[in-house]
C-alpha cells in the first residue's frame, strides 16, 4: 500500500549520465524512425498514399518517408562513450591529458628537420638534439627500418620524434612546417666490399677496404637531393620569416593504432535519427602515419553530420602557455570542423572552429585559441569562455552546417575523406626558448677541393684515401663540393654551417674544446663522430655560428684554430681562383 515518491524518481532520472540520456533519447528517434515499417509488416498501420521500400516514419501526424535507422551503429557508438564502454574495452594505454602535460619546459617546438638521421652520424645527431630538448622530424624513405634502427639505439625515444616518409627528390613544403633548424647529414651509401651486417668495416674509418657504392649515384645524393633540400629550406625560411618566432609542441599523434583505436570514436546524426556514417582509421602518408576520416553523408531523416571525438582525457590538458592549435590536412574541397571542449560533458558547451580543405594537396592548418567559437550543438554562446587550461577533448566534424542555421558554403551529401596530421599547438617564441644558431646546418667532407687545385696537390699521394678513390666512386667528391656550392647559392639570405670532417671514426670523443677547425680544405686527420654529432648541435645553439661558414674539423689539436677565429664564407669566396661558382663538375 505504500506510495511511491515521484519526486525521488524524477531526481534519480535526472542523475543519469547524459550519455545514457543520449541513448534513450536516440533510441526513441531511431523507434519512431522505423516504426513504419515494423508497423507495415504486421499490419499495424494503414498505408497513406506511395511507400517506397516498405519504410515510413510519422511526422505531424502524417506518414512520411524515411531511411532506415542504423540501431546496431548507434548502440556501438554510445557504447564506446560510456563509462561501460570504456570498462569493457579498456582505457587508452597512456591518457593523453598527462601525455600532453609532459615537458613544459623543454624546447617543445624547437622542430629540426634531419636528413641522413638513420645514418651512423645521423643517429647520434638526433639522441644528441633530443638531449637538448629538441624535438626531431626525420625525413625517412623505410618508415620500418627507421623505427627500427633509431629505436635500437641507446637514448633515443622514438614517442619524441616525427617521421616523414619521402626522399629528398621529393620533398613538400609541409614537410617543413614549424621548422626552426635543418641539419643534412645525407650522403652516398657507400662501403667495403663484403662488409659486415652492422658495417662495422665501414663505420670504424681507420683500417683501409676497399670501397663501393651501395645505392644511388652520388651525382644524385650530394648534389640533386642536397640542391633541392637547400631550395626547399630557402623558400620555407624566406616565405615564413617568423617560424623562427614561433614554438610547436605536438600534443596528439596518430603513431600509435592501438591507441587511437581505443580514444577516437565516431559521432554522426545517428544519434539524432540520421543514417550518415564516418569511420577513423590509420594510414600511412607523406607525413608518417596520419588519421583517415571517411564515411558518406545522408541528409535523409533529417541527417547531415558525421564526426569523429576522443573520449573525455582522465587529466585535462594544460595548453595555457600556448596561442593556438596547428596540423595538415589533405582533404576533398570540403569545409570541416576542428572542435575541443574543457569539460568531460556529453553535450556540454564545445568551441570550434571551420577550416576549408584544397583536394588532394596538404593544407597547414593554424587556429588561434582566441578565434575558437564557443556554442552548443552549432548554437553560439556566450555563456562560458575557452580554457585551455583544461582542454579535454578533440573532435573533428563535416557538417552541413555552420552555426545558428547557417549552411556550410562547401558541404555536399555523399562521400567525404580528410587526413589529418598530429595535432599541435604553438606560441610566440619569446613566451620560450628558442634556437639561436644557425638555421642549415650540412655535413660533407674534408678534401672536397683538392682535386680541383692541382698546384697545391700535383700528385695522387699527396692526397687521402677517400679523394684518390673519387673517380671509382663515381666523383664523389666532386658531387660533394657541388652541393655545399647548392648551399651557399640558395641560403645567401640565410645563416649556414658546412662541416667538412675529416675522416669519421668510432673513437673515443674528445670534447669539442679539444677540436681543431680549419678553412681553405688543409686539414688532415680524423674526429669522433660523437664529436661530430655534438658539434653539429653545439652549433644550433651558439648565436655566434648565426653566420655562413664553411669549416674543416679534426681532432689534431697541434693544427688547432678556434670556432670563433673562422671566417665568413663571403670573406674570401670572392677569391676562389680554382674554380668558377657555383662548381657543378662537367
Amino acid at each position: 500500500d505504500s506510495k511511491v515518491d515521484t519526486s525521488v524518481v524524477r531526481q534519480g532520472l535526472f542523475k543519469l549520465p547524459e550519455i545514457l540520456w543520449v541513448l534513450i533519447l536516440g533510441m526513441a528517434i531511431g523507434f519512431v524512425n522505423n516504426v513504419g515499417r515494423f508497423g507495415d509488416e504486421v499490419g499495424l498501420v494503414r498505408r497513406s498514399g506511395s511507400v517506397r521500400n516498405g519504410r515510413c516514419c510519422f511526422l505531424k501526424g502524417k506518414v512520411q518517408m524515411s531511411a532506415r535507422w542504423p540501431a546496431g551503429k548507434f548502440l556501438r557508438d554510445a557504447l564506446f562513450f560510456s563509462p561501460a564502454g570504456r570498462w569493457i574495452q579498456e582505457l587508452p594505454r597512456v591518457d593523453p591529458g598527462e601525455v600532453m602535460n609532459r615537458g613544459q619546459e623543454e624546447v617543445g617546438s624547437a622542430v629540426v628537420f634531419v636528413t641522413g638521421a638513420t645514418g651512423i652520424l645521423g643517429r647520434r645527431v638526433v639522441r644528441t638534439l633530443q638531449q637538448r630538448g629538441v624535438r626531431v622530424r626525420a625525413l625517412v624513405r623505410d618508415l620500418e627500418r627507421a623505427r627500427k634502427v633509431l629505436g635500437g639505439t641507446d637514448g633515443i625515444d622514438l614517442d619524441r620524434m616525427e617521421f616523414i616518409v619521402s626522399d629528398l627528390y621529393n620533398l613538400q613544403p609541409s614537410f617543413f612546417t614549424g621548422v626552426s633548424a635543418v641539419v643534412s647529414v645525407t650522403g652516398t651509401r657507400i662501403g667495403p666490399v663484403n662488409d659486415t651486417p652492422d658495417r662495422k668495416r665501414y663505420s670504424q674509418g681507420i683500417v683501409y677496404y676497399d670501397p663501393v657504392v651501395l645505392e644511388d649515384t652520388p651525382e644524385n645524393v650530394e648534389y640533386v637531393g642536397i640542391a633541392k633540400l637547400a631550395e626547399e629550406a630557402k623558400r620555407h625560411f624566406a616565405g615564413v620569416r617568423d617560424s623562427q618566432g614561433m614554438q610547436f609542441k605536438e600534443v596528439l599523434s596518430f603513431r600509435n593504432e592501438e591507441e587511437v583505436r581505443r580514444l577516437w570514436g565516431t559521432v554522426d546524426d545517428v544519434v539524432m535519427g540520421g543514417v550518415s556514417e564516418g569511420s577513423l582509421s590509420v594510414v600511412d602518408s607523406d607525413l608518417g602515419k596520419v588519421a583517415r576520416f571517411t564515411g558518406i553523408i545522408r541528409t535523409e531523416n533529417r541527417g547531415g553530420f558525421s564526426s569523429v571525438r576522443t573520449r573525455p582525457f582522465d587529466s585535462p590538458a594544460d595548453l595555457s602557455s600556448f596561442d593556438g592549435f596547428q596540423f595538415s590536412v589533405l582533404g576533398d574541397g570540403k569545409r570541416y570542423k576542428f572542435i575541443c571542449r574543457c569539460d568531460s560533458k556529453w553535450d556540454g558547451v564545445s568551441f570550434s572552429q571551420s577550416f576549408d580543405t584544397v583536394s588532394g594537396q596538404w593544407v597547414d592548418i593554424s587556429i588561434p585559441f582566441s578565434e575558437l567559437v564557443p556554442n552548443k550543438r552549432a548554437r553560439r554562446t556566450s555563456a562560458v569562455s575557452f580554457e585551455p587550461s583544461l582542454v579535454q577533448s578533440f573532435q573533428v566534424m563535416l557538417s552541413k552546417f555552420e552555426y545558428d542555421g547557417e549552411l556550410n558554403p562547401h558541404f555536399e551529401a555523399g562521400p567525404f575523406e580528410l587526413q589529418l596530421s598530429a595535432i599541435s599547438v604553438y606560441r610566440k617564441q619569446d613566451r620560450g626558448q628558442k634556437l639561436p644558431g644557425p638555421v642549415f646546418v650540412h655535413v660533407s667532407s674534408a678534401g672536397v677541393t683538392r682535386l680541383l687545385r692541382t698546384d697545391e696537390f700535383p700528385s695522387p699521394e699527396s692526397l687521402t684515401p677517400i679523394v684518390r678513390l673519387n673517380q671509382q666512386l663515381g666523383r664523389l667528391m666532386e658531387w660533394k663540393f657541388a652541393g655545399e656550392d647548392a648551399i651557399r647559392s640558395a641560403m645567401k639570405d640565410h645563416s649556414y654551417v658546412i662541416i667538412r670532417p675529416c675522416a669519421l671514426t668510432e673513437g673515443e670523443p674528445v670534447g669539442l674544446s679539444k677540436l681543431a677547425f680549419d678553412q681553405g680544405d688543409n686539414l688532415t686527420g680524423k674526429v669522433s663522430r660523437d664529436d661530430c654529432a655534438n658539434l653539429i648541435v653545439d652549433l644550433l645553439f651558439d648565436p655566434n655560428a648565426k653566420r655562413q661558414l664553411t669549416l674543416e674539423v679534426s681532432d689534431d689539436s697541434t693544427k688547432a684554430q678556434s670556432l670563433q677565429s673562422m671566417s665568413d664564407d663571403s670573406e674570401f669566396s670572392g677569391g676562389r681562383t680554382f674554380c668558377a661558382f657555383p662548381f657543378v663538375p662537367l
